[in-house]
């Protein structure tokens, strides 16, 4: 906003409009009772700011991430460019792989080299996104099971082994265990092929 105040203000506006188009379109289409359908000039507003922002794809800024990243660098003084490195490289690529446990997520998470949050390798915070993303597709299990009288207990039971496999365990509960003992996070499997995999 600061470098770029004659043309700031706009963008924000723009994004902002194609979320509450986007938002609506989608409603209404899900036959949302109240909500109104675009009409015709929504939705050709709605047409041209999704190729603006490529979807929903792009920033509201129009600019890179880097481009982003090197302009706060030069508002900072010299010594903040570390920390703000450490942000992108460390804290917003776990941000990421918490909140957005995606297999797209996951993958950025686990795989070394790709563009995008994940700029020093795998994070080892993956399976504590897993277990975040299992939990999540457990509520829509029980949640369809509830409105079509469908039994729990599959999905009950998916959870729970998912549960067990995610579980982050103490060093010291895994001190001097042998591959072929029962792995303490309570799967039934031995400890090799399990946590000790």
């Amino acid at each position: 906003m600061a470098a770029n105040p004659d043309t700031a203000p706009a963008l924000a506006d723009d994004h902002e409009r194609l979320i509450v188009l986007g938002e609506r379109a989608v409603m209404a289409g899900f036959g949302r009772e109240d909500v109104a359908p675009l009409d015709a000039e929504e939705r050709k507003e709605l047409a041209r700011l999704a190729k603006v922002y490529d979807g929903f794809r792009r920033s509201w800024t129009l600019a890179t991430d880097e481009a982003r990243v090197a302009l706060i660098k030069e508002s900072w003084h010299p010594e903040a460019g570390g920390f703000i490195d450490q942000t992108y490289e460390l804290i917003q690529r776990q941000n990421n792989t918490l909140l957005h446990s995606s297999p797209t997520a996951l993958g950025i998470a686990m795989t070394p080299g790709r563009r995008g949050p994940n700029r020093v390798g795998p994070d080892l915070w993956w399976p504590q996104a897993l277990a975040h993303g299992a939990l999540a597709y457990y509520f829509v299990c029980r949640v369809i099971a509830e409105e079509f009288g469908l039994s729990k207990d599959a999905a009950a039971d998916a959870y729970q082994r998912t549960a067990w496999f995610t579980k982050q365990l103490a060093p010291a509960q895994t001190e001097g265990l042998t591959a072929d003992a029962a792995c303490p996070c309570g799967s039934g499997r031995a400890f090799g092929e399990c946590h000790g995999s």
